[in-house]
């Protein structure tokens, strides 16, 4: 009698959606074999067969149309049956996804009070998933069909970094589940906001009539004497920055 029809299954379906024949093994199960039996298998739709030794046999990187993966098997007798084959696609990719990269965060590098719910950003391979770990925290995302992806920090996950310097790192993963190496990011935060009171008390002009000009007052002199007493004490780092409005106009050189 004809033997029947091998079995062919993918021995690891790797990728995130799980059944979609995208995986990082090769490896193909193949079933049913008749005691004696000889086998062999097709990766180009039966145009040519290798011989198969085992319960399995390996493909090479590349993806596969439905159909193009064959097996058969020859009985003690010489006989050979019928064949069988892949259903669905599939695709091999052991190649991990390049290193993905984060963009400066908060435009500098150190994230202030203000800055805490702003979004960080990267490139990594098109349509991959990304994992960036934020202190204990591990945040996923997915990059776009260019590349790009952006994650919102939670309130209160900043802040709970702690302050100084940190760092965040980035992963990918493509749809084989191919990890890419991390990438990195040194950061610094903080957060804390002075508590130091600088007003101005005094702007003094020096072009006619001159003086010190009263709160609310006008002058022709644009480039006035501004001074002040600070009330508490500056820490670290901190200066004393004049403003006109939104625009910060400089520092002052404290005595």
């Amino acid at each position: 009698a004809v033997p029947s029809a091998p079995t062919l299954t993918l021995a690891t379906d790797s990728g995130l959606n799980g059944g979609d024949g995208i995986t990082n093994v090769g490896t193909m199960n193949v079933g049913g074999i008749e005691p004696g039996a000889t086998w062999q298998y097709s990766t180009d739709s039966g145009a040519t067969f290798n011989p198969g030794a085992g319960s399995n046999f390996t493909l090479a990187a590349g993806t596969y149309a439905a159909g193009a993966i064959v097996v058969k098997q020859t009985d003690v007798a010489g006989n050979t049956g019928t064949t069988s084959s892949n259903p669905a696609a599939i695709t091999v990719d052991a190649t991990a996804p390049l290193t993905p990269a984060i963009a400066a965060v908060a435009g500098d590098d150190v994230v202030n009070f203000s800055e805490q719910a702003g979004a960080i950003a990267g490139t990594a391979e098109a349509n991959s998933t990304v994992a960036l770990t934020i202190g204990v925290n591990t945040r996923t995302v997915t990059a776009d069909g260019s590349g790009n992806w952006s994650y919102i920090p939670v309130a209160g996950e900043i802040v709970g970094l702690g302050q100084g310097p940190e760092t965040l790192s980035v992963t990918a993963t493509d749809a084989a589940g191919n990890v890419s190496m991390a990438g990195t990011r040194n950061i610094s935060v903080d957060t804390v906001q002075p508590t130091a009171i600088a007003p101005v008390t005094a702007a003094v002009a020096d072009i006619a009539p001159g003086g010190n000009i009263s709160n609310g007052g006008t002058t022709n002199d644009s480039t006035l004497a501004l001074s002040g007493t600070i009330t508490g004490t500056l820490g670290s780092g901190e200066v004393v920055a004049v403003f006109d409005g939104l625009v910060r106009l400089g520092t002052a050189t404290n005595d």
